[in-house]
């Protein structure tokens, strides 16, 4: 679909609105309640049961209100670049809607009930519960324009559903196609407007189809009576108030009309103009070269967008890998050395190894419901403070463990004899000196520990410092690009102006030149037609000679045609005469000649002897 019009800004702009929009929100939340952030000493007072009319203004403007500051985050939130941000955002924005929510669900239930539907007075007034309230009195008095209670789809319902979006619609096709082989099913069923209803007679339909047909008919008759009576009166007037005036009178007095009406405009467009090329109107513009723009800049925002957030989320990933790889093994040593010295500490003070951490962790994510204990119980008061480890009642602690920790240690060496514990003291003397390496070395890998997080620490310093300046810098570049903009656009103002006028210009040219032409074009084609009659006449002329020319070449060609006709006619019979002659000759000759070659060969033929004889 076509995005929604609006303004190219750049990051700086969507900033300040959102930082408008959380100062608005911030006075919204301390007008709902003045007491928060506030320490509760003063008792509070009675209070005061509001009425119908009171409640339903109070709830009124904070709907206005919120909606106002909904759209300021929904247009943060649609065309912020950065992914920081826009989860900020994000969690604003629907904590915003959910206060419209119940905003309207308040209006609907204080709204204030219609005069017919009130009880008698000594009854109590009561609310009227319905969907749909009237704030535009609110409206009036605010002086806003209607588009503030227009509640806009947040746009990224649709663009964060986009693939499950195309999934589902994807499957629906596939579906119809496939049960119902078509593309599209429509919601609405199609009604026949012109089938006559089902539960009218025959008569009744008759009845309304003559009322309608007279009822047009009438309408019809009046519409032609009034404009015939329109017509007289104005041909009445026409001719009782008609004055004869001088026709060059009448032409001077349109001349003088038009003119003044012609200078008027001229004075209107040179004003126009001259203000628009100050800068102090703008531009006659259609709009259709914004919009493009517009929409242009919106895809460039949101192609930006989605390129940064993917960018975000890369870069989460690999951020995480790189701590995994690099700062893991160092916290999993940090971990284990702050386990350690616990069981350390554990052992040197109850001589004996813990069986789990559960106490590490006691102490380590306190609860808040171990301090109503404390004061409930005091007799597990030793436990519970070790747990905390606030720093309180140290040597009252420290009386009871020693006084608790002999009881312990009775019944572990009060057994032994002498050798035994002569034995044991040189392996806790062992156990002894390995503590104090152990807690020597820990306390050595925690100083390094500190070494390594305040030199990261700095460097996170000075990788902050770094980006704000750079944020800085990028800052000042947009302002620098916002003023070059601004020349660009001053330059193409008088670009424009220049353009207007040469425009003109040549269209004044081009108009003088395109009479000329035409000018030129009519005489041309006047003598271009007067000479092409004479050709007709002309050609006619020649025509009518050619004519007679072919009819006497015509006449000859048939008489000379005959007497080439009769003289072939002779010479064909001649020569008919002498091919028969001739024929009839060689017939005769060729039928001696056969008489003599036949007996020639009877003769041969006796005189030839025989095989049997020309052997012998």
């Amino acid at each position: 679909g076509r995005p929604p019009a609006r303004l190219t800004m750049s990051n700086e702009t969507f900033r300040l609105m959102w930082q408008d929009a959380m100062t608005d929100l911030h006075e919204q939340v301390q007008l709902e309640d003045p007491m928060l952030g506030q320490t509760e000493e003063a008792a509070p007072g009675e209070p005061v049961k509001p009425t119908i009319d009171n409640a339903f203004q109070h709830y009124a403007c904070l709907y206005i209100k919120y909606m106002q500051i909904f759209q300021k985050l929904e247009n943060c939130y649609d065309c912020m670049v950065h992914p920081q941000k826009r989860e900020d955002v994000l969690v604003v924005l629907e904590l915003v809607m959910r206060r419209v929510i119940e905003l309207k669900h308040a209006l609907v239930e204080w709204n204030p009930p219609r005069t017919d539907l009130q009880p008698p007075p000594p009854a109590q007034e009561r609310p009227f519960p319905w969907e749909y309230v009237n704030l535009d009195d609110i409206l009036v008095d605010l002086k806003l324009p209607p588009e503030t209670l227009e509640v806009p789809v947040p746009r990224y319902f649709k663009e964060n559903n986009a693939e499950n979006i195309r999934l589902r619609d994807k499957v629906n096709s596939q579906y119809m196609n496939l049960k119902l082989e078509v593309k599209e099913v429509p919601i609405e069923e199609t009604e026949d407007l012109d089938a006559p209803p089902s539960d009218m007679t025959l008569e009744q339909v008759i009845e309304i189809i003559q009322r309608n047909e007279r009822g047009r008919q009438g309408k019809q008759r009046a519409f032609l009576f009034k404009d015939l009576r329109e017509d007289e009166k104005r041909r009445h007037n026409y001719t009782s108030s008609q004055l004869e005036m001088d026709p060059e009178v009448a032409a001077c007095n349109i001349q003088r009309l038009f003119r003044g009406f012609f200078s008027r405009v001229k004075a209107a467009e040179s004003r126009d103009e001259e203000l628009i090329f100050i800068g102090m109107k703008p531009a006659r513009e259609t709009g259709d070269g914004l919009e493009k723009e517009l929409a242009t800049a919106y895809k460039k925002r949101k192609t930006e967008q989605s390129d940064n957030k993917e960018a975000y989320a890369k870069a989460l990933v690999d951020l995480k890998d790189e701590v995994t790889r690099d700062e893991g093994p160092q916290m999993r040593d940090g971990l284990r050395q702050e386990r350690h010295l616990w069981v350390t500490d554990s052992i040197a003070e109850s001589k004996e190894i813990p069986e789990d951490l559960t106490e590490f962790y006691k102490q380590k994510y306190p609860s808040p419901p171990v301090a109503e204990e404390v004061v409930e119980e005091p007799a597990g008061k030793k436990k519970k403070d070790d747990k905390k480890d606030k720093g309180k009642d140290k040597g009252k602690k420290g009386k009871k463990k020693k006084e608790e920790k002999p009881v312990e240690e009775e019944s572990e060496h009060d057994n032994m004899d002498l050798d035994m514990l002569q034995e044991v003291v040189p392996m806790l003397e062992q156990q002894k000196e390995k503590a104090m390496l152990d807690r020597n070395y820990v306390q050595l890998e925690r100083d390094t520990i500190q070494t390594f997080y305040d030199i990261t620490k700095q460097e996170v310093l000075n990788l902050e410092n770094h980006i704000s300046k750079k944020d800085r810098e990028m800052e000042q570049m947009e302002d620098n690009h916002r003023v070059e903009v601004r020349v660009y656009l001053q330059k193409v103002k008088h670009l424009e102006y220049e353009h207007k006028n040469n425009l003109e210009s040549i269209s004044i040219e081009g108009e003088n030149f395109l009479a000329e032409e035409a000018t030129s074009h009519d005489q041309r084609e006047t003598m271009l037609k007067k000479q092409k009659k004479e050709y007709k006449m002309e050609l006619k002329e020649s025509d009518l000679v050619r004519a007679e020319e072919i009819n006497s070449v015509k006449a000859l060609h048939t008489k000379s045609l005959q007497m080439m006709r009769k003289m072939f006619e002779g010479n064909t019979a001649e020569l008919e005469e002498r091919c028969k002659e001739r024929l009839s000759q060689l017939e005769a000759d060729l039928e001696l000649r056969r008489k003599v070659s036949g007996g020639v060969h009877t003769v041969a033929n006796h005189r030839q002897p025989s095989p049997a004889t020309h052997r012998s």
